[in-house]
């Protein structure tokens, strides 16, 4: 599998962004036309139990493209491990981001995110139950 993968990859291009982040709500933007949204009390729960004040959240997020350099996919990986939340994160793309025919994005165990679209605007928001990695394929 992973030799497979390796050669229908011609390159990727890796993004990563990262904020401190308290009981506000923030904001991570990875890219121009990615970024994820921390709802208001999002982390309380997580912040009481560790006895701190803020945490620095880290998002990465990888472009896959083929070999004929269009974009196919990509990949996402959260921190802290073992950080929890409540409601979800919102993880937004929009642009060309939204121009395939496949709008699901899963876990590591392959379980589909619940998501909303407004494919006039070309935008989906996924909600991110965890900190777990994440891919999202942009074609069939």
């Amino acid at each position: 599998m992973i030799l497979a993968l390796a050669l229908s990859v011609a390159w990727a291009a890796t993004y990563c962004a990262s904020k401190k982040i308290g009981g506000s709500r923030g904001v991570i933007r990875i890219h121009t036309d990615a970024k994820v949204v921390i709802p208001k009390g999002a982390l309380s729960d997580y912040l009481t139990d560790k006895g701190i004040k803020s945490v620095l959240i880290t998002v990465k997020m990888v472009e896959v493209f083929d070999k004929a350099s269009n974009l196919d996919g990509l990949d996402f990986t959260f921190g802290p491990s073992g950080a929890y939340f409540s409601p979800e994160l919102e993880l937004n793309l929009r642009g060309d981001y939204i121009n395939g025919t496949n709008y699901t994005l899963v876990n590591e165990a392959g379980e589909a995110l619940k998501f909303t679209l407004k494919k006039n605007e070309r935008e989906i928001t996924f909600y991110l139950p965890d900190f777990s990695s994440y891919s999202f394929d942009l074609y069939d």
